[in-house]
């Protein structure tokens, strides 16, 4: 495992006692591997950071193990929190205390879990740019890319929990755990909605181009408002969806070299383009 025990993961649990019984931890630490691994790592990754480093060698990847246990870590104790405090008896579930500590308010494990909640949004997005960052051609990581986990974080240009808040109007009321689940969403909701203006082909070739890291200026454009496309979506605001299609199809149109795609597709040719209630622009 990459977290092994209470002991390492207290490195990144300040509030841990290191008097609890560690055994009572291992399902939560197995369990949140898992979860960490079929979201974001993979498998490769997990093998390389299960493969114990040659006594007196340095660690090659002590970056991304200490990344991925901070991680792990985190979830860990996040679905352990509501829960550390109860002991099953003959009579029922009874609260655990003794002489020198009591069981913490209601309020106080809710403000625990909404700050591991943060944390695991943060460190989650943390560990996706630093393996975009070096998973390049040629990079420590490469093999990442090839990747479910991967093609899944890329699918609708949205790796990171952070570019869906920077791009919405208002504060989304989203979790990561929740973000992460709708990453199919939003690659879904992007082609259903945005190839009729620019064409499913174009979208696949940006997607192709964004993920080896060779988008032109243009392009990158384009990739930001199919980026808002897919968010809009699941966000529920379809208007902002189409309208953001339509702001990716003039800059494809402004500069067509750069789309040919889109250039050779039926999309082009479309007349007009429905922004909803009735109304109708020309897209061209």
């Amino acid at each position: 495992m990459i977290v092994n025990n209470l002991n390492e993961a207290r490195v990144y649990l300040p509030s841990v006692n290191v008097r609890v019984d560690s055994n009572r931890f291992e399902d939560f630490f197995r369990k949140a591997q898992e979860y960490v691994v079929s979201k974001l790592l993979g498998s490769d990754m997990e093998t390389l950071l299960e493969t114990p480093v040659p006594q007196g060698e340095e660690d090659p990847h002590a970056v991304l193990r200490r990344m991925a246990a901070r991680l792990i870590s985190e979830h860990a104790y996040l679905k352990a929190a509501p829960e550390m405090d109860l002991q099953l008896s003959e009579a029922g579930f009874v609260v655990q205390s003794n002489d020198s500590v009591s069981p913490a308010s209601v309020q106080r494990v809710d403000r625990l879990i909404a700050s591991l909640d943060n944390r695991i949004a943060d460190d989650s997005d943390a560990l996706v740019r630093f393996l975009l960052k070096t998973s390049g051609e040629g990079g420590q990581y490469e093999s990442w890319r090839t990747s479910n986990q991967f093609i899944r974080l890329t699918s609708a240009f949205v790796p990171c929990f952070s570019l869906m808040n920077g791009y919405a109007c208002r504060p989304i009321d989203m979790k990561w755990t929740d973000f992460i689940e709708k990453a199919s969403m939003m690659a879904t909701g992007l082609k259903a909605v945005a190839s009729s203006y620019v064409s499913e082909e174009q979208i696949d070739a940006l997607l192709e181009l964004y993920r080896d890291n060779g988008l032109m200026p243009s392009q990158q454009k384009a990739v930001t408002e199919l980026r808002g496309v897919g968010i809009s979506y699941v966000l529920g605001d379809i208007d902002g969806a189409r309208a953001a299609a339509i702001r990716a199809r003039r800059i494809m149109v402004l500069n067509i070299a750069d789309f040919p795609a889109f250039k050779h597709s039926q999309a082009f040719d479309t007349p007009g383009i429905k922004f909803g209630n009735g109304t109708i622009a020309n897209g061209l």
